[in-house]
């Protein structure tokens, strides 16, 4: 049953450039986040009450791929790379 969402990841090539358009043009607060070293990923984030918008992106390439593991960042990698 479901009850409730937790987060929703949205897949970004620039995530500063993704937090000022939903500043922008949303007027969401992006705040917080950082760089996942181990994995090759980073964020940033949106709170929108109990839950909040991840903007993931990737710095790492290579290390994204490694991280096998990792089903978030070979997720976002899958999506940006579809994307071109």
């Amino acid at each position: 049953m479901l009850l409730g969402i937790d987060h929703l990841v949205i897949a970004v090539r620039s995530v500063e450039a993704a937090a000022e358009t939903l500043e922008r043009d949303l007027g969401l607060a992006v705040t917080g986040g950082g760089r996942h070293e181990a994995m090759g990923t980073y964020n940033r984030l949106a709170f929108l009450g109990d839950t909040y918008i991840e903007l993931i992106g990737v710095f790492d390439a290579a290390l994204v791929r490694s991280s096998l593991s990792f089903a978030v960042g070979n997720a976002a990698m899958a999506q940006l790379e579809a994307r071109g």
